[in-house]
């Protein structure tokens, strides 16, 4: 779900970013000519504050490494 918001701008919750998962699995293995279709079934509002708050010292926002701050997506 936090890739999902980072890198494709839905903000969905873990349901959801468990069925992405599975779509681009299943994608993969079934190969090119096949199309896959997933249903986004929860937001991510419920979610706010555990998996979409980052902290600056597990790197994932980038800068000021070894900072205590927490920032949102």
């Amino acid at each position: 779900a936090w890739r999902l918001a980072r890198e494709e701008g839905i903000f969905a919750g873990t349901s959801s970013g468990m069925n992405v998962v599975g779509a681009i699995s299943l994608a993969r293995e079934l190969g090119a000519g096949h199309t896959v279709v997933t249903v986004a079934v929860d937001s991510g509002l419920k979610y706010l504050q555990v998996i979409y708050t980052v902290r600056n010292d597990e790197n994932r926002m980038g800068d000021a490494k070894g900072s205590r701050q927490t920032r949102y997506l």
